[in-house]
């Protein structure tokens, strides 16, 4: 079957959601689809909605109620918006739909790419926020898969990398590990080629505070950014 995975909606958080998209497509090739380059041409489509602020869930919602005209069966509704505002989805769509959490089953494999995904989901728990409703608790990925998807990119030429997750700053709370261990495996790959930068993504302050007495490795140049 054709497939078309839609992600325009998805334009505010579309770094972290590729933890979840390119396995999504990958998946969908290993089961024997083809990847369509239009809605129109395909069989099944995927529209991936977002809900990260309210204009970015009115635009979903406009999106669902469209497309939904347009496609009737052939669509189904992903992304966060089906857990975040299930209620508002429904009212405009009742075919199926496919929630971040079941995405979590398919594996991160992003190789020969500028994207290192390092985790999925939240170890936070704030009232303001809906991203552990919608990505579900934390699941950091193996040290040395972290390590091997930044020496495949560097094999495929790339020499500036996003590290993405969810909560970057928690990675390895699940699994006894912590952050800067993280970074300091990232920033220290001793073979060529040697002239790579890192830009993490999205790091939630209270991490910094509780290793602030190992924040030293922030000052070394292969880490090029970071965003707090």
């Amino acid at each position: 079957m054709k497939c078309f995975v839609d992600t325009d909606t998805l334009n505010v958080c579309p770094r972290r959601r590729v933890l979840d998209v390119r396995p999504f497509r990958q998946a969908l090739l290993d089961r024997g689809h083809e990847l369509s380059g239009t809605a129109q041409e395909a069989g099944r489509i995927y529209l991936f909605t977002c809900a990260f602020n309210r204009p970015q869930r009115d635009s979903s919602l406009a999106a669902i109620a469209d497309q939904a005209a347009r496609f009737g069966e052939r669509l189904v509704v992903a992304g966060c918006l089906p857990t975040i505002d299930p209620a508002r989805v429904r009212s405009l769509f009742t075919g199926p739909l496919l929630l971040n959490r079941e995405l979590r089953d398919i594996p991160i494999a992003i190789h020969g790419s500028k994207d290192v995904g390092v985790c999925r989901g939240c170890a936070g728990a704030c009232t303001y926020c809906v991203d552990r409703k919608a990505v579900g608790p934390l699941q950091s990925f193996a040290l040395a898969d972290c390590v091997a998807a930044l020496r495949s990119g560097l094999r495929a030429g790339h020499r500036s990398f996003r590290i993405v997750g969810d909560d970057l700053g928690a990675w390895g709370q699940d699994s006894g590990s912590d952050f800067i261990t993280l970074l300091q495996a990232l920033t220290g790959i001793d073979e060529p080629p040697l002239d790579y930068r890192l830009h993490a993504l999205e790091v939630n302050a209270n991490w910094l505070v509780r290793y602030r007495s190992r924040l030293h490795l922030l000052d070394h140049p292969r880490l090029a950014s970071m965003l707090i």
